[in-house]
């Protein structure tokens, strides 16, 4: 049994700090001060798993933290830090919206409006550096919490509606908001144009002044040129009339000309629409090596995030070869084939070829050894008398409902029409009714027939000739006569 003293020898003792699960674990001994220290140098995958793993602790962490004094503050900071790093996270999304989904329902977000109004009274320069940090990751776990949560917007904007003067006054009063911290700020109170929107329009209009002149127009393609799918540079050509002088017909013809090299190269970028794509989706088989293929290691993608992968970005899982793998350097450049054919559909069907020994293969008697007499099924084999009900078939407007079947009087409203077909000896093709009747052709009655009457069937027809049509009547007739 389980006594209140600790074990003696190597036994297993039970001591003061064993508990029966999680939820009884204080939280502080799972997401206390040194545990967060020690968890905000790790990378965001091993964070977010490891709020995941706690996440009852992670709710009563978030509810009870308060700003009363440093220790709370600092408390408060590497909460926070941890929290903006889970926001990089990309190969984890639904981890991501349920630690994001606690953290919105828990008093955290309102612990921001103390601090930052807080943050109003002047402060060391050291101070200062650090509520930098801090205030960055706030604005990045309100980004992230926007972009996931929907309905967090309201929430939001009500927390920002408390700092906004706050906000502002740090701006101006202190070097603690950056203009990329700003920007974030702006973009999360929804305001019309950002400070960064507004200085690449001003970009965008002194390259435009400069790309007025042909003459000053670089011959060769600019990364947004060929990243764009807008040409926002050409001029129409004329198709009536003469031109204004030398220069506006050479500025036209010079811009159509470069169009005409620099559209394939475009087009080739965009090749792939990857929502439609069969390329690296998930499963796929990847070959990758180092040296010319002479060496290979084979993966399976793991995780196609669209954004990720338009980047170049897909994150690959070895199947095998783990230790050989692990002693491949970071900085190594591999070259990655990919099969067209799906890989992942494949698999499961040679694992379960590799799985199957004498006696479990369905039908292997006439699958293996190819005999050409079909038995009845086995319930016809235990009740050879049996005849089926195929009135729902006749009238099949009538759906079939469990509790009725088992009603001693007649549970469904058969019409009068399918009484010839309520007593079917389905192994005599004589007791059949005609195919119109349960509106059939011929050979859909003949494979009607074949499917009840033997233990193994191959109904096959170019599309169009009611395969599926068959399937329903097939499955009809099993329900409504299971009771044979």
């Amino acid at each position: 049994g389980r006594g209140r003293g600790r074990g003696v020898g190597r036994g297993r003792g039970t001591d003061k700090h064993q508990h029966d699960s999680l939820e009884d674990v204080p939280w502080k001994c799972l997401l206390g001060f040194r545990k967060l220290e020690e968890l905000q140098g790790k990378d965001a995958n091993a964070i977010l798993l490891t709020f995941d793993r706690y996440k009852t602790a992670l709710k009563k962490a978030l509810d009870q933290t308060t700003i009363k004094g440093n220790k709370d503050v600092n408390m408060l900071m590497l909460l926070v830090r941890c929290l903006a790093k889970c926001c990089e996270c990309e190969s984890l999304p639904q981890q991501v919206i349920d630690i994001f989904t606690i953290v919105e329902s828990s008093n955290f977000l309102h612990q921001f409006i103390e601090f930052v109004n807080g943050l109003v009274e002047s402060a060391p320069p050291r101070v200062q550096l650090q509520n930098r940090g801090i205030l960055r990751d706030i604005f990045t776990i309100l980004t992230k919490m926007k972009s996931l949560l929907p309905k967090s917007r309201i929430t939001i904007q009500g927390i920002l509606s408390y700092i906004d003067t706050s906000i502002n006054v740090i701006k101006s009063d202190t070097t603690i908001i950056d203009d990329d911290m700003w920007d974030m700020y702006e973009e999360l109170m929804n305001r019309e144009e950002t400070t960064r929107q507004k200085r690449s329009h001003f970009k965008d209009q002194m390259a435009e002044m400069r790309m007025d002149d042909f003459r000053e127009y670089p011959v060769f393609p600019t990364t947004e040129e060929v990243q764009s799918e807008t040409l926002t540079k050409l001029r129409h050509n004329k198709t009536f009339g003469g031109y204004d002088n030398l220069d506006h017909y050479l500025d036209i013809q010079y811009r159509l000309l470069r169009e005409d090299f620099i559209a394939p190269l475009r087009e080739g970028m965009h090749r792939i629409r990857w929502e439609q794509s069969k390329h690296l989706i998930y499963g796929s088989l990847v070959c990758l090596s180092p040296d010319n293929f002479k060496t290979v290691w084979f993966a399976t993608v793991a995780n196609r995030d669209l954004k990720n992968i338009r980047k170049g970005l897909i994150d690959i899982k070895f199947e095998k070869d783990y230790e050989e793998v692990s002693t491949i350097p970071p900085d190594t450049v591999f070259v990655m084939a990919e099969t067209p054919a799906y890989f992942e559909a494949y698999r499961h069907v040679l694992y379960g070829l590799q799985h199957v020994h004498e006696g479990d293969l369905p039908f292997e008697k006439y699958i293996v050894k190819c005999l050409p007499n079909v038995e009845k099924p086995a319930y016809l084999q235990r009740s050879p008398d049996a005849n089926f009900d195929l009135r729902p078939l006749v009238d099949d407007d009538i759906r079939l409902d469990d509790r009725k079947q088992d009603e001693p009087t007649n549970p469904y409203p058969f019409s009068e029409k399918s009484k010839d077909a309520r007593n079917i000896n389905v192994t005599d093709q004589t007791s059949w009714p005609p195919p119109e009747l349960l509106h059939l052709d011929i050979s859909q009655l003949r494979a009607l027939e074949t499917a009840l009457s033997k233990e193994l069937a191959v109904i096959q027809g170019p599309p169009g000739t009611g395969k599926t049509y068959i399937g329903h009547k097939i499955i009809k007739s099993l329900l409504h006569n299971r009771h044979i």
